[in-house]
Formats: structure tokens, C-alpha cells, sequence
């Protein structure tokens, strides 16, 4: 089976908030793979809902820190998952659900780039 995006949910909070709170993705379904990005503003310190595994931290610790995670879904989700982060602090999350991705190996190559900050992003 081929690998096809199948929906995302994303949330911006551009007011100060200590917790990222991104819903399931429509449609979701048991077996896909569920990926999200998770960023905040000049607090390098994201924590992750049980069951998410962390796949890669992006930080410049005087202004950003992004953190990519996988999960993969059960059917039996909760409607969101909420990231906690180390301080009340700008912030913003997406979801995005995956159908057709090997369980096994998720995650077939990562890259990375340096910023002129200091930190890395991904490619």
C-alpha cells in the first residue's frame, strides 16, 4: 500500500500558554501514522503526550524550539493530545495523519540544516 496523507488539525496560540492542545486529525483511523510538529517561543522545553515518541528537537534557545513526534494511531485515540511546555509561552502544533506507513520503520531518512542563529532545522 502506497503512503497517502489523509487529513491534519493544527492550533495557534499567539497568546502565552504553558500547554500546546492539538485535536485528531479527521478521519484518523487505527494503523496510521500520525506525525506533529510542536513549536514555542523562547523556551527550550517541550514534553510530549504518553505514547508519542519524540523523532527530532530543532532549537535556537534564544528564540525557537520545534519538536517533531510520531504516533501510531490505535482507533481507540483520545480527540487531542496536549504537549506541556516549560513555560507560559507563545506557541503552535500540527498533526497530520498518514495512512500506508510501515509500522516498523516509520521514518525512512531526516536531515537537518544549520540556522544562522545557531540552531537546525529540518529538511
Amino acid at each position: 500500500m502506497a503512503v497517502a496523507f489523509r487529513s491534519s488539525a493544527s492550533v495557534t496560540n499567539g497568546t502565552a500558554t504553558a500547554s500546546v492542545v492539538v485535536s485528531k486529525p479527521a478521519g484518523a483511523a487505527a494503523g496510521d501514522q500520525l506525525i506533529a510538529f510542536v513549536a514555542e517561543v523562547s523556551n527550550p522545553s517541550i514534553t510530549g503526550p504518553a505514547g508519542w515518541t519524540l523523532i527530532g528537537t530543532v532549537a535556537s534557545t534564544s528564540t525557537m524550539t520545534i519538536n517533531a513526534y510520531r504516533y501510531l494511531a490505535t482507533g481507540t485515540d483520545p480527540a487531542s493530545w496536549t504537549w506541556t511546555l516549560g513555560g507560559a509561552v507563545p506557541n503552535w502544533g500540527w498533526i497530520g495523519a498518514y495512512s500506508g506507513v510501515d509500522p516498523a520503520a516509520p521514518v525512512s531518512a531526516s536531515g537537518s540544516n544549520a540556522f544562522s542563529s545557531g540552531g537546525t532545522v529540518f529538511q
